[in-house]
């Protein structure tokens, strides 16, 4: 696309590609996997994630910030050795919801599930989160909801998830 990679585009590009698994080869410009030919498919699927979430890189959306947002937590925690799966979709009482991460439960501590967003100034985004929290906690399992996000919140929506239960934290404050 004739777009330098330098800096912050350049940290998120090798985020990205490490992520999936894949390879960048400077001189050719080329992202690779190394496969064997019963791994060949797996590898096709690799790449054609990372080609797609690279593409984004592109565009700064809203959607774009989300995904930096997103990069960001994972490196932070990889950095911070927590434990911890990202992209996970649970099943609820009647919908299916994607949490941006599980940290695994212990003996003293539930599974934690967290819910990232850029600003929490949206209402129909709080909603959201709030819902698929309610939505799963009319199943059996366990968990506690987490939000965290960035920027100013608005305290009618940090009121609501308090309500009912769910934690929230500023990414601002995460050394805290």
């Amino acid at each position: 696309y004739g777009i330098e990679l330098a800096g912050k585009r350049k940290e998120i590009f090798d985020s990205i590609t490490h992520s999936y698994g894949v390879d960048f080869n400077v001189v050719s410009n080329e992202i690779y996997v190394d496969t064997d030919i019963n791994g060949v498919g797996r590898a096709k699927h690799k790449i054609i994630q990372c080609l797609a979430n690279l593409n984004d890189l592109f565009n700064y959306t809203t959607q774009n910030i989300q995904e930096l947002f997103f990069h960001d937590v994972y490196n932070y925690f990889l950095e911070s050795n927590v434990q911890f799966n990202p992209n996970i979709q649970l099943r609820g009482a009647g919908f299916e919801h994607r949490f941006d991460f599980a940290i695994g439960m212990s003996k003293n501590s539930p599974e934690k599930l967290i819910k990232l967003v850029a600003q929490l100034n949206n209402k129909q985004k709080a909603e959201l989160c709030l819902f698929s929290f309610v939505d799963l906690e009319k199943t059996s399992r366990k968990f506690r909801g987490m939000v965290v996000y960035k920027g100013k919140a608005n305290e009618r929506f940090l009121e609501a998830f308090n309500k009912y239960n769910y934690s929230d934290y500023s990414w601002e404050e995460k050394e805290d």
